[in-house]
């Protein structure tokens, strides 16, 4: 690689113009280092100016110390080429040392800008250096044969609008590339996708109406929408991309409208009262479900005519009439599903549709099923016991219960009544019914696709991060871990029942847990406790969920990279009169766009040299912290799938996706047999299979841990990251790492896992603050110094680093 650009921040001349900064800079030196630090208020940032070659692969280095809590955002300031973010501190042990970020990147942009910006109050960013090397294709090279064991590793997506404003691509042909490049060098074999998003399909099909559209970041770093109600057929080029790659993939559905039912749905509040029928959802409060009032009901193309005109263009409320008249921003009436799941009408729309895409697409080898996000407002279920109190519903269940409800057919408070009577006495039942009705519709839909392809596969995943704060009453003590209900618990009272899939053939769940760091978004304008622990103390807490995943079968882990983001002042506009952007960028999804307007972000003018901005990016950990993630699925859950993703890709840790991949795609896609007692700090799992036996060790905690296997014989293997002989022996793991091996006529009998003293008084030291804490609950301290004495050191860290502790620390 060749050395491009390369900066010490702290020698910067302020009055170079190829430099700017909003807020004071300043020159900080102290025990970390000598680096350039930004303002502590939100927002403040500093940049630099140079040239890079456009579309070329570049590697950027950044050095930043790590001596308190910081939340750092890094990035070009207009597109999401080189998107990222940095978190010290908070639940992260200080190293008062400087630590080192590597992005790849393409830049869009030869007058390349880079800015550090401070994300939270008090969470300055600072840097010491970087660098930015071009690099050569070579460098870019495949991971050499893995091998296929069976397991899965792969990027998944939830948003598909970034496509030509990310990975240096201006169109669907270049994305693809670099996704390809990406994913072959990093040995990953899985691709997840959306091919239907928030108003249905994006991609044509004889079933519904679909429309598509993506962001494009043009050259002179104008930002554009380009839509098409008319798509190409994009997914069978990206299908067959795949076939050639060798890449499986899965459709993806955010299921949440289908424009069969949006056309004849009836949310005339007083005429349901009167007894017309409707497919929409009735609620526990009377109300009908109007809309999924989220964010979502804007993105439409019948709407876009009239966000163009506004000022305030995602402004929803009423008068503003969205697509099809739905509603948003309704007093009373939650996020939720709009369409009944077990109205015949609903499940005949969403049974073809799923047939429809199996068809489509069945041809492609790497076509492997559809995977559905269950957020709160997916067509595929409740969402939560606020809603499925219509007329259907309700007769259905006395039908097939012979428990009568007690309210007069046409009492217009009729819905509100039901709920009262089944979730006072009858509320199990009630729960417990909806779970079995709704598992034998998805059942229904396996088998109506592979009906179509025996292989295929329906994967659910159960995504937490919208889901949970649209169903609990967030940022509140109730909602954290131990107040709150499990999510498994949640999933129940939202109508799925994850034991009744257990056993069940081509069904795969999914568990998504908070790679983007979502807890800190609220940093920027609170320090309120209770608004940074939501999700990370039930991905590593919450034990409901992992018990579930040793009871399913085919089972995974999707760590969603949730972003932060700072919009500004957000604006949808005209293209100017002779734009010609619009005629040279006028595609979407390698199809010729309908129409395309302008966006822009505005924000104070801060010295930043174009005023065409986006600030936008998911937020890492440092060093091998990410990796944890990967460490505890595979710990917890003997994970048979890992995905990854968000907006776009994740191009910081591609050197550890790296590492990972060499020994886990090597395992079969199986479950393991659990090794001894505990899988706490370490977990050591095998199976046999043709008379080989394999095994995996992984250490789920940040510092080194020594492991001892013991055998029924001499062992004689293959380590399966480096194919080297393995005969035994220590085997010292470090920070969230997985060692992998193969036995011949071998097994493991039981093991030794073996801390380092230091680590442990380290902890205990910890412990020790803890206790001493006046205010901690008497339970909370009851648990950790059981958690220490049975030395599981792993479930210790995560509650000291829990609400509990972090609210008795305030006091």
């Amino acid at each position: 690689m060749r050395t491009v650009y390369r900066k010490n921040c702290a020698d910067t001349d302020a009055a170079d113009r190829d430099f700017f900064h909003c807020g004071e800079v300043a020159v900080v030196e102290d025990g970390c280092g000598r680096y350039l630090q930004a303002a502590e208020t939100p927002l403040a940032r500093f940049g630099y100016r140079f040239r890079l070659t456009p579309k070329r692969p570049h590697l950027l280095r950044v050095r930043y110390p790590d001596n308190r809590r910081r939340f750092m955002m890094i990035g070009d300031g207009t597109s999401y080429d080189a998107s990222c973010a940095v978190v010290t501190g908070h639940r992260w042990e200080i190293s008062n040392s400087m630590q080192q970020l590597e992005q790849l990147f393409w830049p869009r942009f030869g007058d390349f800008s880079l800015c550090f910006m401070t994300w939270g109050q008090d969470e300055a960013a600072a840097v010491e250096s970087f660098e930015v090397f071009e690099l050569e294709e070579r460098e870019l090279a495949p991971l050499e044969p893995v091998g296929e064991g069976g397991r899965d590793l792969g990027v998944q997506y939830e948003d598909p609008c970034g496509t030509q404003a990310s990975e240096g691509a201006q169109n669907f042909a270049e994305w693809m590339e670099h996704v390809f490049t990406y994913l072959r060098h990093t040995g990953q074999n899985t691709l997840v996708y959306p091919l239907c998003w928030y108003h249905g399909p994006w991609f044509p099909n004889d079933r519904e109406a679909a429309q598509v559209f993506s962001i494009t970041v043009a050259d002179d770093r104008r930002q554009y929408i380009a839509w098409s109600d008319a798509p190409a057929d994009w997914p069978a080029e990206l299908l067959a991309r795949c076939d050639r790659e060798k890449i499986g993939f899965m459709g993806e559905f955010t299921l949440l409208r289908l424009d069969s039912l949006m056309r004849k749905m009836n949310i005339d509040q007083r005429a349901i009262e009167a007894g017309a029928p409707t497919f929409n959802n009735m609620l526990c409060n009377n109300m009908v479900q109007s809309g999924t009032m989220d964010w979502t009901v804007v993105y439409h193309s019948a709407n876009y005519p009239e966000m163009l005109k506004s000022d305030d263009p995602f402004n929803t409320a009423a008068p503003r009439r969205m697509a099809f008249g739905e509603k948003s921003r309704i007093d009373g009436c939650p996020v939720g599903p709009m369409f009944n799941v077990l109205h015949p009408e609903v499940q005949r729309a969403v049974l073809e549709f799923f047939r429809e895409t199996c068809r489509r697409y069945r041809r492609f080898r790497s076509f492997r099923g559809i995977s559905v996000t269950m957020w709160a407002p997916t067509i595929l279920w409740f969402g939560s016991l606020k809603s499925g109190y219509d007329d259907y519903t309700a007769g259905l269940f006395e039908r097939e219960t012979g428990i009568a409800v007690p309210v007069e057919p046409l009492d217009p408070e009729r819905f509100r009544k039901r709920s009262e009577f089944l979730l006072g006495e009858h509320r199990e039942t009630w729960i417990r019914w909806r779970c079995e009705k709704i598992a034998a519709f998805l059942l229904k839909i396996r088998d109506a696709m592979i009906a179509e392809r025996p292989d295929l596969t329906l994967s659910l995943t159960m995504w937490n991060e919208p889901f949970v704060p649209a169903v609990c009453d967030v940022n509140t003590p109730g909602c954290q871990f131990g107040s709150r209900e499990s999510c498994d618990r949640l999933y129940r009272n939202g109508g799925i029942d994850l034991a009744l899939l257990a056993g069940e053939r081509n069904i795969e769940v999914m568990f998504q847990t908070d790679g983007g760091n979502r807890d800190r978004t609220p940093s920027n304008r609170t320090k309120e406790t209770e608004y940074f622990h939501m999700f990370r103390d039930f991905d590593y807490l919450d034990d409901s969920v992992w018990e579930k995943m040793a009871e399913l079968d085919n089972c995974g882990v999707y760590i969603f990279n949730a972003w932060h983001e700072a919009w500004g002042r957000h604006l949808w506009f005209p293209a100017e009169e002779g734009d010609r952007n619009c005629a040279r960028y006028n595609q979407v999804y390698g199809g010729k766009a309908d129409g395309m307007f302008r966006i822009n972000s505005s924000y104070e003018p801060d010295g930043f040299w174009w005023d065409s901005q986006l600030r936008i990016a998911p937020a890492f950990p440092p060093g091998r912290q990410y990796m944890e993630h990967f460490a505890h699925a595979l710990a917890s859950g003997d994970a048979l799938k890992i995905t990854a993703g968000g907006l776009f890709l994740d191009k910081v840790h591609r050197t550890e996706f790296r590492e990972f991949a060499r020994g886990y795609r090597r395992l079969p896609g199986r479950k393991f047999e659990t090794v001894g007692g505990s899988t706490d700090p370490v977990a050591v799992r095998q199976l046999t299979v043709n008379g080989e036996t394999f095994v995996y060790c992984v250490n789920r905690e940040p510092y080194e841990a020594a492991v001892r296997l013991a055998f029924d014989r001499e062992p004689e293997g293959v380590c399966l990251t480096d194919d080297k002989p393995f005969h035994g022996g220590e085997i010292r793991l470090g920070a969230y790492e997985l060692a992998a091996f193969k036995l011949a006529e071998n097994k493991v009998t039981a093991f030794r896992c073996e801390i380092a003293p230091e680590t442990i008084e380290m902890l205990r030291q910890r412990l020790e603050r803890a206790l001493a804490l006046p205010a901690l609950p008497p339970e909370t301290a009851k648990t950790l110094r059981q958690l220490f004495r049975e030395g599981r050191y792993s479930r210790l860290r995560h509650c000291l680093g829990s609400y509990a502790v972090a609210k008795a620390s305030e006091k």
